[in-house]
């Protein structure tokens, strides 16, 4: 396969930002890059659409001028869209702030380059070269093959014309393999055409490369899933197995014996974990092409994508887990459509089902999480109802309403979440007996969600009561299976809903225990697996909770150092590239509630350091600029209190310029003025809104926590003077 050095890049820019877009596009012309943009390449009478989606496919990546122009634009978000199922490298580059602008889905976790007037253009414009070479024979290769790919989809798939064949299939293959670390990743069109080109190569040896490949795949593979399951819980091994044992009854023995070889070791990081699913989809995709029609290898290819939705989701990657949970319940409405006869399909499409509304709940879609719940409630009746001794099927039915009771609690209808809970809670009861724990598990669960419920009607007691009694049933389990990933999540959460519910009960000391104990935990599953990201956010709630309220209690060492330590993990899952826009609020709220419990505690320059940081942090967040305001004020305070006027002058000014109006921003500056010596304006401003009594509590509050620090000037009793008067 051959490579170019030059990267050819798709333009990507509102019309209204041309005068700017017309610099950004020269500049990169100028570093010998070919940049394809519509205004010259597309003919007056041209389908546009059609053109620019082919000009897109021709290029090695997309680059999205970033402005309030283009993030609204409909025709630049479709151009996102289309780069994105295309699987192009897009590398926004921010020539104006966008404010509260709504950025394009496929943009929202990229690393922005800024070439605004406050930045440096030609530095922006060689960040923006370089990310669109990196790798570029690798990239070229995925743009190739993906537009070959593309026109093998347009006629049809077909199994033997249009594929690739001898050393292109063998440099195919290897191409994939090869895939650097940040670059694009093959679409699932280049994956079934290379699928289908190697089932078509070794068609005559069909049944013999079937097991090969798993064999090989198992052999890889099994190794990482066997160390996983050690460390991220019972459950996921499960899932491992079922992924992995479909393919023949050979597969399955192996899977059972590698799983007891390896059944003791310790797990591995998550990036082998992803390789892994990859190797799995890539096998199970190669078994369904192989196996044409067979009904029993179209199964196993979707109960295999069905369990890797949830496993993917765990690992944080919630739109891969989508892709697979949508093609598992196509398969599966597919296989019921073909032979509705058949109770196997209908049991696994109701699991596709409910691993749909997980992953949908998890991105947000809650209407249609609430959509697939119900869907999967409708086919457990019916499917418990045909067969009431099965407790396999009553077991999924509780599932079902669990699911559905919760989201009927989270919608407010807590009639409706009662009634469902106390039905799953009564068939969880009829088979906890069972030497599977998985029922026993979901009794404690269903307390917990009763618990829930009594809260939600102020039932305090009730609550309480239902709290403690899945407390017990969960502690029970956990020392049972103390590696056990699932359950000591469980048992970490009850924990936090007892000391919350506690804490507004006044009962403090007991709080403190319960929280003291889910941060234990939750510290645990971090260590086990530091690489996973949920593990990072719990802790992170977890030390939060136990230092506020150590404070509550006046343990100030104890509370700052619990607020450290969830202000440094969420500025570290921050950073991560898995983060969204929650994990950044919450850094930016552990900053600061750092910076005040360390000035409370009499260390004005650690809460400084703490606020600084938490400024710098957010600098160059798009969409953060209010959170950067109000971080630079907490800069101009504790500069204040740290008798650095000059930095709490420059903090404020750089505060009032994101918010010109805020009222407390005003009041910092006119506090680093007078500390400054520069009365006059400090006067100016005291005095200014010296009818407001919002601003009269303001001054007197600062001036207060002045004097008791020991900083007082004499225009403080002259402003208090003048504000008693009206300002006069």
């Amino acid at each position: 396969m051959t490579s170019s050095p030059t990267a050819r890049i798709f333009f990507s820019y509102a019309r209204r930002d041309r005068e700017a877009a017309d610099r950004v596009f020269a500049a990169l012309e100028a570093a010998e890059l070919t940049v394809y943009r519509d205004t010259e390449q597309i003919l007056p009478a041209e389908d546009w659409r059609g053109r620019l989606e082919g000009l897109i496919a021709r290029s090695d990546g997309v680059l999205f001028v970033m402005s309030p122009n283009s993030v609204r634009s409909p025709v630049c978000a479709w151009e996102v869209e289309v780069a994105s199922r295309l699987n192009k490298r897009i590398v926004p580059v921010v020539i104006a702030d966008i404010g509260d602008a709504l950025v394009p889905e496929g943009l929202e976790r990229l690393n922005y380059i800024f070439a605004t007037p406050a930045h440096d253009f030609d530095a922006a414009i060689a960040k923006a070269a370089e990310a669109t070479t990196t790798d570029i024979d690798w990239v070229r290769t995925h743009t190739t093959l993906g537009e070959r790919a593309e026109e093998w989809a347009d006629a049809g798939c077909p199994r033997r014309s249009r594929i690739l064949r001898g050393d292109e299939l063998s440099e195919a293959e290897a191409w994939i393999a090869a895939q650097p670390a940040n670059a694009p990743p093959p679409t699932s069109k280049h994956r079934a055409w290379i699928a289908v080109s190697r089932a078509a190569a070794t068609r005559r040896q069909r049944s013999w490369l079937i097991g090969a490949l798993a064999v090989a795949a198992l052999s890889a593979g099994l190794g990482v899933w066997a160390e996983l399951n050690r460390r991220i819980a019972s459950e996921q091994r499960d899932r491992a197995e079922l992924i992995l044992d479909r393919g023949s009854q050979t597969a399955n023995d192996l899977v059972f014996d590698l799983a007891r070889r390896f059944g003791d070791r310790e797990g591995v990081p998550q990036d082998l974990v992803r390789d892994m699913l990859e190797r799995s989809r890539e096998l199970v995709d190669r078994l369904a092409v192989a196996g044409e029609d067979r009904p029993d290898l179209l199964r196993s290819r979707a109960a295999a994508l069905a369990e890797m939705s949830q496993t993917l989701a765990r690992l944080g990657e919630n739109e891969a887990a989508l892709n697979a949970a949508g093609d598992a319940l196509e398969a599966f409405e597919a296989l019921i459509a073909a032979d509705p006869g058949e109770p196997q399909w209908r049991m696994d499409r109701l699991v596709a089902l409910d691993r749909l509304g997980d992953i949908r709940l998890a991105l947000g879609l809650e209407t249609e999480a609430e959509e697939a719940f119900d869907a999967a409630l409708a086919s457990a009746r019916e499917l418990a109802g045909q067969r009431p001794d099965d407790a396999a099927l009553r077991g999924n039915l509780a599932v079902a309403l669990e699911k559905t009771g919760q989201m009927a609690l989270n919608a407010g209808d807590a009639a409706k979440a009662r009634a469902s809970f106390m039905e799953a809670l009564a068939l969880r009861r009829a088979v906890s007996g069972d030497p599977h724990k998985r029922d026993s598990r979901g009794v404690a669960v269903l307390l917990e969600r009763l618990g829930d419920v009594a809260l939600a009607e102020n039932d305090l007691r009730g609550a309480l009561a239902f709290y403690g009694r899945s407390l017990v049933a969960a502690e029970a389990l956990a020392e049972t299976a103390p590696q056990d990933t699932l359950l000591a999540r469980d048992l970490s959460v009850i924990h936090q809903k007892l000391g919350d519910l506690l804490v507004t009960e006044d009962d403090l000391e007991t709080a403190v225990v319960h929280f003291e104990a889910d941060a234990a935990i939750a510290r645990r599953l971090r260590q086990d697996d530091p690489a996973r990201l949920e593990w990072a956010r719990d802790l992170v709630i977890s030390d939060d909770r136990l230092g506020v309220v150590r404070w509550s209690l006046g343990d100030a060492p104890g509370a700052v150092e619990a607020l450290a330590r969830a202000h440094d993990l969420a500025r570290e899952v921050a950073a991560d590239a898995r983060s969204d826009r929650a994990d950044k609020d919450r850094a930016a709220r552990m900053a600061q509630k750092l910076s005040l419990a360390e000035a409370a505690a009499g260390d004005s320059q650690a809460a400084l350091r703490t606020a600084r940081t938490g400024a710098d942090d957010l600098r160059g967040r798009v969409g953060m600029e209010g959170e950067l305001a109000a971080a630079l004020n907490n800069v101009a305070w504790f500069s204040l209190l740290s008798n650095d006027p000059a930095g709490a002058l420059a903090a404020a000014e750089e505060a009032l310029a994101l918010d010109p109006e805020a009222e407390a921003f005003k009041l910092n500056r006119a506090h680093a003025l007078m500390f400054a010596g520069d009365a006059d304006d400090a006067r100016a401003i005291y005095l200014d809104s010296a009818n407001s009594d919002e601003w009269r509590d303001m001054v007197d509050a600062d001036f207060e926590t002045f004097r008791a620090n020991r900083l007082e000037t004499p225009l403080m009793t002259a402003v208090e003077t003048a504000l008693d008067a009206g300002g006069k």
